[in-house]
């Protein structure tokens, strides 16, 4: 079975709205339903939403007004984004074989983008999408240029994100008891000692994290670009 987990829980702060970014308007409907729509569309067999404490029951409502069958379970988001995975791993079903994590806020995400990186997975414990970094990248010091990386050697992630669930699992208590937070869902696996893939991820997969980004998004769904 593959369980997806959404993490719809942040603050949003960044957006600069009274209304929470789940239920920001994108294209005529709230943000968090294009996301829970392709998710649901894809191969994955059901999913588990983890919101806010505060807005709990506001999701739930709309998971229900809109019919979205495949979300079994409505879990409470932590103090941090890996707090808030590590609820929702607690509620996965136990015949669970292959866990994709995703933010919530990535609304774009195609049903050929999920079905691919879930089909790569294979024999290695995770993989993940990720791009090639359009602008120039340079790494600094003091406020000074210490040097210029090679693009091509870098690459910008994104998700879902796919594990095998023993892994997943078992690098999320072994940093719960070593109090280490990491970047990314990947990188809790990279610590431990887990193989974890790379495969192409899309530009159009983008996070909405501010108001350009949400208007970017409503061009690219669109299609005005």
């Amino acid at each position: 079975m593959i369980s997806a987990i959404v993490v719809a829980a942040g603050a949003g702060k960044r957006m600069k709205s009274k209304t929470s970014k789940p239920f920001l308007s994108l294209a005529g409907k709230p943000l968090l339903l294009w996301t829970l729509e392709n998710i649901s569309a894809s191969k994955v067999d059901n999913l588990i939403v983890v919101a806010a404490p505060t807005e709990v029951n506001r999701i739930t409502n709309l998971i229900c007004e809109y019919s979205i069958k495949k979300v079994k379970a409505v879990g409470r988001g932590g103090e941090h984004r890996q707090d808030s995975v590590a609820n929702a791993l607690a509620l996965l079903p136990e015949n669970t074989q292959i866990v994709a994590i995703h933010d919530g806020a990535r609304p774009l995400v195609s049903v050929s983008l999920i079905n691919k990186i879930i089909d790569e997975l294979g024999d290695f414990d995770g993989i993940i999408p990720a791009v090639v970094p359009a602008d120039t990248i340079k790494q600094s010091g003091g406020g000074f240029v210490e040097k210029t990386l090679n693009r091509q050697h870098l690459r910008a992630v994104q998700t879902p994100q796919v594990f095998k669930k023993e892994p997943l699992l078992k690098s999320y208590a072994k940093a719960k008891e070593e109090g280490f937070y990491g970047t990314d869902d990947a990188s809790l696996l990279e610590k431990y000692g887990y193989k974890v893939k790379i495969t192409e991820g899309s530009y159009d997969n983008i996070k909405v994290t501010t108001p350009v980004d949400l208007a970017l998004a409503e061009v690219l769904i669109k299609g005005e670009l």
